[in-house]
């Protein structure tokens, strides 16, 4: 049994949140923790793995009557595992394949090595890696760094596994899957702790902590009560009709292809075209290249193509420059799935106007409505790396749309973000976008596309589907 007394979380406004005064999880429980951006559950998780920082979480957490400050560094790395919203935070970026990484991983701890290589393989075959032992970790999905970093940190069999917002990487099939393999893979008496933005369609809470005001949820569920998900025929991924259309294209790309050098990835050879005014979601299972076709038309990746271009008006195309391909992100501008390799300016409303000062649209009254829209305004003055990663998350938005981008390339936006946030993400995006404009959406997210897109493109291993 887990018992935690007395937590206290600090919240995004800096105050101290106060949670149940004592919190016991028996063993094979999963806790389930609800709640939106800023609410601490992030400190909640670390704080049960004993890796809070105290001027965040407070609180005395005891494993079997043992408190964890009795625990020695090792054993409570051996015994605590922790899996955060951005999974690729467990690579080490010192290895340069999957395998690698899961070897290293057990060095750390310590293992005979005959039990390093028998649990290597039964993790690999617990949660599906084969096919991506010798892909570099940096070449992987969302959902592939998501899959394999929950792989690593289950591979020690620890009797609690906190899980904060990965799920957010995934497609619904994928997170069935990962699910089920790792209740599988940990003893009967290891405690998952998962967290949401956003209640998942398959929790059915049986008991629930929430105090007036509060926007946080618990829930204690059985494993077989966990492997509920969405009813059958309400899966993400049907794709809509696409629009049918006799004007001109106002993006074309013919035969893009793309192939990671290291790795027996390739995109397809891809072609298809953009309307005006369309916003058009790439969806499909994780791992078939929809975020590097993003990337692709971003020009962030060096892929080939016989054409590429936006057609202004005047139908004078605009295509890349091979030697100025900076100048292609007044056309196509990408934002980046991770927020942390986007942002790098000291405050938000610098991060904001920085994007479009440099495609030579600066409009701070644009900048300032696109902040107020998306919840940002009272943030403006604060540094993004001490903010939430929703709100980071939120803040690259804005600076996109405050360029007003003729194409633009969102990468999960609404990952991680909670209700407010999702609503406040669809309003601004079908408010802010110039008239002659079109939009391309990887997002696992069916709510989110229900109520943005108006043409749903699928992408499979052997190419997209277009009609």
């Amino acid at each position: 049994m887990i018992q935690a007394r007395n937590i206290r979380t600090r919240s995004i406004s800096g105050a101290w949140s106060e949670w149940p005064s004592l919190l016991s999880i028996e063993p094979g429980q999963v806790l389930s923790i609800v709640g939106a951006s800023g609410t601490g559950k992030t400190n909640l998780c670390l704080l049960l793995c004993a890796l809070a920082d105290p001027k965040q979480a407070q609180g005395e957490i005891a494993l079997e009557g043992r408190s964890l400050r009795e625990m020695s560094e090792i054993s409570r790395a051996q015994t605590f595992a922790y899996v955060p919203t951005d999974p690729t935070l467990l690579f080490s970026g010192i290895k340069s394949t999957v395998l690698g990484e899961l070897q290293l991983s057990w060095q750390f701890l310590g293992t005979a090595p005959e039990t390093k290589r028998d649990t290597i393989e039964e993790v690999i075959e617990a949660f599906e890696l084969r096919d991506l032992l010798d892909r570099d970790p940096s070449t992987l999905s969302g959902g592939e760094s998501a899959r394999t970093a929950i792989a690593l940190a289950a591979a020690k069999k620890p009797s609690l596994i906190a899980i904060d917002q990965c799920y957010d990487n995934l497609d619904l099939s994928a997170i069935r899957g990962v699910r089920n393999s790792l209740l599988q893979y940990l003893p009967k008496h290891s405690v998952v702790v998962e967290t949401f933005a956003r209640k998942p369609l398959w929790l059915e809470p049986l008991t629930e902590f929430r105090e007036a005001g509060d926007s946080r949820s618990i829930s204690f569920s059985v494993r077989q009560q966990l492997n509920r998900m969405v009813p059958a025929g309400h899966e993400q991924g049907s794709s809509d009709e696409p629009q049918k259309t006799d004007q001109c294209p106002f993006f074309r790309v013919r035969n893009l292809r793309f192939r990671y050098p290291d790795s027996g990835f390739a995109l397809p050879p891809t072609s298809f075209d953009l309307f005006e005014g369309e916003r058009v979601a790439l969806v499909g299972p994780h791992g078939v290249g929809k975020t590097t076709m993003l990337k692709c038309v971003a020009t962030l990746l060096n892929a080939s193509y016989c054409s590429m271009e936006i057609l202004e008006p005047t139908s004078r195309a605009q295509s890349p420059q091979p030697s100025r391909p900076e100048l292609w992100a007044r056309n196509a501008l990408y934002v980046f799935q991770n927020p942390d390799d986007q942002i790098y300016l000291p405050t938000v409303r610098k991060e904001i106007l920085e994007t479009a000062i440099r495609v030579g649209r600066p409009n701070e009254c644009l900048s300032i409505k696109v902040a107020e829209e998306l919840g940002l305004t009272e943030y403006l003055d604060s540094s993004p790396f001490d903010l939430p990663r929703s709100i980071r998350r939120l803040t690259c938005i804005a600076a996109s749309l405050a360029a007003e981008p003729p194409l633009l390339l969102l990468d999960e936006p609404s990952a991680g973000l909670d209700d407010k946030q999702v609503s406040s993400l669809v309003n601004a995006l079908l408010r802010f976008r110039p008239i002659q404009s079109a939009m391309m959406i990887v997002s696992h997210d069916g709510d989110f596309l229900d109520a943005v897109a108006n043409r749903r493109i699928k992408v499979s291993n052997s190419g997209i589907a277009v009609s």
